[in-house]
């Protein structure tokens, strides 16, 4: 009983570290979009905020539609993204080329709900500061022995400064990978590493 007790305890808190970050990440997201769209509305671009509004919806309803799952395929995480960098494409960030490769044998690898948007996130601000003629994205996948290797990579600071932002969004990913490493049996699959 006690053990049954404590199995129980166990997974309650791990729904409230999870609702936690979800609910962390959202508006996290929402913030940048809403400053997307205020940048269409301050330029008097009426078309394009209506647009881009719509955009939004569609990819906020998927978002929602996700809420209770606390994994997903690589590939449905993956086609999730390509909304969310449709929205980019209508915002300042038009200019930044995105690729994608999906590996052999990772698109039905189950990964945590959500884990790869704010890396992207970044890589826009990264790559968006960049020189117009030569900004990308590369998000990939592939499976190396029994990991799972997913890849976001940018081109790059194209200037000295820093866009102003919020600073949280790899601060959430990394508590996403700590919160998925302490309930796994293979805690040494689930790391993060990071290279500037």
């Amino acid at each position: 009983q006690d053990s049954a007790n404590q199995a129980t305890i166990e997974k309650q808190n791990s729904n409230i570290l999870l609702a936690n970050y979800k609910n962390r990440i959202r508006p996290h997201f929402l913030f940048n979009q809403l400053n997307n769209v205020n940048g269409f509305i301050s330029q008097e671009k009426w078309d394009e905020a209506q647009e881009y509004l719509g955009l939004l919806s569609i990819h906020l309803r998927s978002i929602l539609e996700s809420t209770d799952e606390e994994t997903t395929t690589v590939s449905a995480e993956f086609e999730r993204i390509e909304n969310y960098v449709s929205l980019q494409q209508k915002s300042s960030y038009g200019h930044v080329v995105f690729h994608k490769k999906l590996g052999d044998y990772s698109e039905q690898v189950q990964i945590p709900t959500g884990l790869l948007q704010p890396l992207v996130e970044n890589s826009y601000k990264y790559a968006g500061n960049a020189s117009e003629k030569n900004s990308w994205i590369k998000l990939s996948s592939e499976v190396i022995g029994d990991a799972l290797v997913i890849t976001v990579e940018d081109s790059g600071y194209g200037f000295l400064e820093r866009i102003p932002g919020t600073g949280i969004g790899l601060v959430l990913v990394r508590e996403r990978i700590n919160f998925n490493r302490s309930g796994s049996r293979r805690p040494d699959l689930w790391k993060i590493t990071t290279s500037f």
